[in-house]
């Protein structure tokens, strides 16, 4: 079995393309399939990133195929690599010609997929298509919260990739929306068989490794409740509000910080935020401390009695799988976290591993204050949900999930030969 398998994976692969760069530090695209469908599947991945010479790299378990990529964050420069992205559709050309392919999977790319669509007719390949969020839609919602001229950029951008997304996931062989409650608002456009969620989750070697000792936050837990939110601060996410709740709960318990990981969408909003920290008399009480790696942030979620996972319910909220929660659940830290937010709600309520409350100040801010008043509790909660989390959320588990999704069609193709 194991040199029939040997011989399917040198015959056939599966390509990967998203609009991440390499190296790449998504959890799922480098947990789930990177690591783990890795191990069983000749997987192979067209990234753009820098290189000296050798535009083949390994990551982990699958191979990457680079096309250049320019540094800089300037708009001209992403404008510059958005062309240059191109080429992976070229690398993909040259390995459908060879025969080599078996199952394209496209991530959040709708255009292209529409473009790669077609040539299944041709090259007998099967289109899988990864939608983890409604981009349009929140790239419409940023629109409507930009007061500047990137406004209409992101208002052409939202109805652009709705257009597009519409057309592909009618026509793709597999539909990997991010929740089962994505999957159910997807039914009036795609059959259900054809739709398989792939949610966020953890990794659980990396929530069993040795913490590195933060000094200052060492320090800061001897005399302060330590709360913490991470993820993106750009407001779509109206981290204001977060702002708000974290002022009101400092009345009644002066003692406690705020930590902020992560960073805005621009660099204004982070001025904006410093300044609603100012205006709110909590400057001295909020540390941000900027866009943190996923092992940096597992030895900073140690210090910290408690998480606040507060995403607006927007409708593009709504059917979210929230990262923030499952890996401060993983992390054996108890969660705050609001309403209106279907996964969520689920995972919360299922493992008892925090409150749920009311998407509102007073809400928020009474739940945060009674659970730093009860240190029992907060215990109980913590080892509810960490083992909740790695029970049902672990990337290797999600991972043996969607295998047959992949590992089918080498014996299906197997067959017919």
């Amino acid at each position: 079995m194991n040199s029939v398998m040997h011989e399917m994976k040198k015959q056939k692969k599966v390509v990967i393309l998203s609009y991440y760069r390499f190296p790449c530090t998504h959890a799922v695209l480098e947990n789930v399939f990177a690591k783990e469908l890795g191990k069983k599947v000749d997987m192979l991945w067209f990234f753009q990133g820098e290189f000296s010479k050798d535009k083949k790299q390994r990551w982990h378990n699958s191979q990457v195929v680079l096309s250049r990529a320019v540094k800089g964050n300037h708009y001209l420069i992403k404008f510059i690599n958005k062309l240059m992205g191109w080429q992976k559709l070229f690398q993909l050309l040259r390995f459908l010609m060879s025969g080599d392919i078996n199952i394209v999977l496209v991530r959040d790319l709708p255009f292209e997929a529409f473009l790669i669509a077609p040539l299944r007719l041709f090259f007998k390949f099967k289109l899988y298509y990864q939608y983890s969020s409604p981009l349009g839609d929140m790239h419409i919602g940023n629109s409507e919260i930009d007061n500047t001229l990137i406004r209409f950029w992101h208002l052409f951008q939202g109805h652009y990739h709705n257009f597009f997304v519409k057309k592909v996931i009618k026509t793709a062989d597999i539909i990997f929306p991010i929740t089962n409650f994505f999957k159910k608002t997807l039914l009036v456009h795609v059959a259900e068989e054809k739709m398989i969620p792939i949610t966020m989750g953890v990794d659980e070697d990396l929530l069993n490794k040795d913490k590195k000792e933060i000094g200052f936050l060492k320090k800061m837990k001897e005399k302060y409740f330590l709360i913490t939110y991470f993820g993106t601060l750009g407001f779509l996410r109206n981290p204001q509000f977060i702002l708000k709740v974290f002022a009101e709960v400092k009345k009644q318990c002066p003692e406690c910080k705020l930590i902020l990981m992560g960073k805005t969408a621009y660099s204004w909003q982070e001025k904006e935020l410093k300044l609603t920290c100012s205006y709110l008399g909590i400057e001295k009480d909020v540390i941000f401390t900027g866009q943190l790696d996923r092992n940096d942030l597992y030895d900073y979620l140690y210090y910290c009695d408690l998480s606040l996972s507060i995403i607006p319910p927007h409708s593009y909220y709504k059917i979210s799988s929230p990262t923030k929660l499952y890996e401060s659940l993983g992390n054996g830290v108890p969660v705050v976290a609001n309403k209106g937010i279907y996964e969520q709600e689920k995972v919360v309520l299922e493992s008892g591993g925090g409150f749920l409350v009311d998407y509102e100040i007073i809400s928020l801010s009474n739940a945060i204050v009674e659970m730093l008043n009860n240190a029992d509790l907060r215990k109980e909660m913590a080892k509810k949900g960490r083992n909740y989390v790695i029970n049902h959320y672990s990337y290797r588990k999600i991972a043996k999930k969607i295998l047959p999704y992949f590992t089918d069609c080498y014996r299906k193709d197997s067959g017919r030969k």
